[in-house]
């Protein structure tokens, strides 16, 4: 009985453990997890990276990630990031989906700007999926690759 016992436990251990790898395998797909404000103050360590990065999200042709909902209700884009969606049609695009207005999570790659002497913008968000954080339900997520990442 005491053999059997030990071995009960470490079935439990090694499911647990291997279970952790696996999971944290599984979850390791982006590069970095940030935040709007390490990417306004320092947009060439995230370029062309991979993130995770959290913030309330405006679209309805704003189509910006922002800091807080403060800043999201003021429009304050100096506090925000440009959001690339190149979706073909509207009623699938992230900017008409039920992420606007909301605060979210988004997987993305952050691209630089098209022209970085003359934008104001030093890099954008291509978004692969985006997340409610009120109830952790995918509220968009990319149908077809898009062409501004390679």
């Amino acid at each position: 009985m005491g053999t059997s016992r030990y071995l009960g436990v470490a079935l439990v251990i090694s499911a647990f453990v291997f279970g952790c790898n696996a999971s944290t395998n599984e979850v390791k797909t982006y590069d970095a997890v940030t935040t709007v404000i390490n990417l306004i103050a320092t947009p060439e360590q995230f370029f062309n990276k991979k993130i995770e990065v959290d913030g309330v999200f405006v679209g309805f042709h704003q189509d910006r990630l922002y800091l807080s909902s403060e800043h999201a209700e003021n429009l304050i884009s100096s506090l925000s990031i440009s959001v690339l969606d190149d979706t073909e049609t509207e009623e699938g695009s992230l900017s008409f989906s039920s992420c606007s207005g909301e605060w979210v999570k988004l997987w993305a790659t952050f691209i630089p700007a098209q022209q970085p002497n003359i934008s104001t913008e030093q890099g954008r968000l291509v978004v692969d999926r985006a997340m409610l954080h009120k109830d952790g339900k995918t509220c968009w997520k990319r149908a077809e690759k898009s062409r501004f990442v390679e």
